[in-house]
């Protein structure tokens, strides 16, 4: 191939584009790096920052260090308090459980206990506010829980 009268083989085109996709890879990740121990650890201007757990039901329960500001969180951390060193290693939450800003602020979020109205079908979207603060359980529940031990009912652990 000739461009220009320059011969261009196949060879010297790969490997311009290998030194070009290197080269934008560098700037890349140097566009992205943290230039202070400040800026690692978290934004500036926060009132406080607070210590809560990951909640998304995987069961790990991960720390997470929350950044608040004028009573709203602004920001979810990892943990930094452990070392690279075996037994005191930090615990990163998964991508999930960094999204709790998201899950707080939800607009679809439930904030009171909500019941299916009476009369209608499972399924229907007909909801009424419920008074209730315990969801009434049914008889059979109640005589299973009754048939086994307190130190069965809590084996899991909790």
């Amino acid at each position: 191939m000739q461009v220009n009268n320059l011969e261009v083989s196949r060879r010297s085109l790969l490997k311009w584009g290998g030194a070009v996709a290197g080269g934008a890879a560098l700037v890349g990740t140097a566009a992205g790096a943290v230039d202070s121990p400040a800026q690692a650890d978290g934004m500036q201007g926060v009132d406080k920052t607070v210590w809560s757990a990951c909640l998304v039901n995987c069961g790990s329960r991960c720390p997470l260090r929350l950044q608040v500001k004028d009573g709203i969180v602004v920001r979810v951390l990892p943990d930094n308090s452990g070392t690279n060193e075996l037994g005191s290693q930090q615990i990163r939450a998964c991508p999930r459980g960094r999204t709790a800003r998201q899950r707080i602020y939800n607009p679809d979020r439930l904030k009171k206990p909500m019941r299916r109205k009476p009369g209608t079908k499972r399924g229907d979207g007909q909801w009424e506010t419920s008074t209730e603060m315990k969801p009434s359980i049914s008889t059979t529940t109640r005589v299973s829980r009754a048939a086994i031990s307190p130190r069965q009912a809590h084996s899991n652990g909790c």
